[in-house]
């Protein structure tokens, strides 16, 4: 059976729907036939440099329509890209080639290019490079067959881990997801996620092989792009969606839907990288929009998902096929496939690397879940924040948080374990609240932790003016809140 990417460039297969690029305020479209025209003089050149087979071009940029022409391109001629999700420190080009195994380093920042890396934007004009380019030479890689693309992911470390993402991985999931949410050439998807972060480019896929149109644009300008572009479908962390319930009840009284305000032409939109709150999943099911968990690693692919024939508001949904999944008796998750997505490291320490990718092929994903009757998952939250009580008995962060949940408690508030005080502590959000509504927040807090059970009570409660769930200052860079960081904030307020 033929993979995604082989059936992508088929010679006589005609690519459908369009490519369209917000910026500006302006809204450009090419049809399939242009882009995919476009992507084979790529191609073309590309062949023409002789490169090894399996060959590594470097890439940092944001999202453009030129991106996708080089992340197609090297495909269509059996390269691969190595996506930088922050800007490359090189003192010399032909160094940082030799030690990144590169190639070609392709980039919109100016620096790099005065260094010698490629302008990004040469992708529509391949022709008209010159032969000054710095080009590396040496053997370049050591990957076997199945590497599709190399990517970086911070998940809920804080640092880069290097990942190999294997070609019957990402098809297993694109083939399951055109599926499951019934993907057609009707589907218009908005990505303003950096393509660098593999899953976008899951979507891009996805809508080139089901016929679907897709739209690039940057988060600053997603609201403008989902009126322009009127998207079916997006993919975003809960940040986005609570920022749009935030946008739609400041323009309520402009008599516009909640689907208005994300263009009109919603059938669905999916959530995850993180927990979201019942409060965002609630407000859209009240204005008649799905939106929808999901679950997944980038190690992994994804794990569990709700869809629109099988949902249950909460939950992350139902897994892609349940005899993959292993879960211990904490209620530790582990995955084994025969096609994860990701083969393994090729950034990341061998010890850490054998506490997740295990030699029997089980994939710990270092979550702790639930999974109900009817067969839907819930994340509990990560092992690593397990607080252990005096008492020897663990409790997980959100276990506490949900306690309050149950009592009423609806302001932002977030649990972690104080490690100096060796016990749970909470920060709780005043942000936007008046000064009445803040002391009833915490007499209604204070009173109740005292009704929890010595267990769930929070023996450090910390109030403060800043938001925390929206707040940059307290999350990873993939949008997911950090307990860790809540904690070092609070320290440095105790300094």
């Amino acid at each position: 059976m033929k993979q995604f990417y082989e059936t992508l460039f088929e010679p006589d297969v005609q690519w459908q729907g369009s490519i369209s690029f917000y910026e500006d305020g302006y809204l450009t479209t090419l049809a399939g036939s242009q882009f995919q025209s476009e992507v084979r003089s790529l191609s073309n050149w590309l062949e023409s440099l002789s490169l090894d087979e399996g060959g590594l071009l470097g890439i940092y940029a944001p999202n453009t329509v030129s991106w996708l022409l080089w992340d197609l391109a090297t495909l269509r001629c059996g390269l691969r890209l190595k996506a930088f999700n922050k800007k490359p420190e090189l003192r010399n080009i032909n160094d940082f080639l030799t030690e990144h195994t590169l190639a070609i380093l392709i980039t919109n920042d100016v620096s790099l290019i005065e260094a010698g890396a490629l302008d990004i934007t040469t992708a529509r004009h391949p022709d008209e490079i010159n032969d000054s380019l710095v080009i590396n030479r040496q053997h370049q890689h050591s990957f076997n067959k199945d590497c599709l693309s190399l990517v970086y992911s911070s998940g809920t470390t804080g640092y880069d881990k290097g990942l190999i993402i294997s070609k019957k991985g990402a098809d297993f999931v694109i083939n399951r997801f055109i599926k499951d949410y019934k993907l057609s050439e009707q589907d218009r998807h908005l990505i303003f996620l950096p393509l660098a972060n593999f899953q976008q480019r899951l979507s891009v896929y996805g809508c080139l092989l089901s016929k679907a149109s897709l739209c690039l644009c940057d988060y600053k300008g997603v609201f403008p792009a989902m009126l322009a572009f009127k998207p079916t479908f997006l993919i975003a962390p809960p940040v986005f969606y609570r920022t749009v319930m935030q946008v739609y009840k400041m323009r309520q009284k402009e008599d516009m839907t909640l689907n208005e305000i994300m263009g009109g032409n919603i059938r669905f939109c999916i959530t995850g990288m993180a927990p979201i709150d019942k409060a965002t999943l609630d407000n859209f099911d009240q204005n008649g929009i799905h939106l929808l968990e999901a679950y997944g690693t980038t190690e992994t692919g994804m794990i569990t998902w709700n869809t629109l024939d099988s949902y249950k508001y909460g939950s992350t949904g139902k897994p892609l096929d349940r005899k993959h999944l292993i879960i211990n008796s904490e209620g530790g998750l582990s995955v084994n496939r025969s096609w994860p997505l990701s083969q393994g490291y090729f950034l990341q320490p061998d010890a850490n690397e054998s506490e997740i990718f295990m030699p029997n092929g089980n994939i710990v994903t270092g979550d702790i879940v639930v999974e109900d009757e009817e067969g839907f998952f819930y994340i509990v939250g990560r092992s690593k924040e397990i607080i252990l009580l005096d008492n020897g008995k663990k409790i997980h962060p959100r276990e506490i948080e949900l306690a309050f949940e149950k009592k009423g408690i609806d302001c932002e508030l977030i649990v972690f374990f104080y490690a100096s005080k060796r016990a749970p502590a909470m920060l709780v959000s005043r942000n936007n609240l008046t000064e009445e509504e803040a002391i009833l927040s915490q007499e209604m807090i204070e009173e109740a932790n005292l009704s929890l059970s010595q267990d769930y009570k929070v023996r450090h409660i910390f109030y403060s003016n800043e938001s925390i769930i929206n707040n940059p200052a307290f999350m990873t860079a993939n949008m997911k809140i950090s307990r860790k960081k809540v904690e070092d904030y609070i320290i440095n307020q105790s300094l």
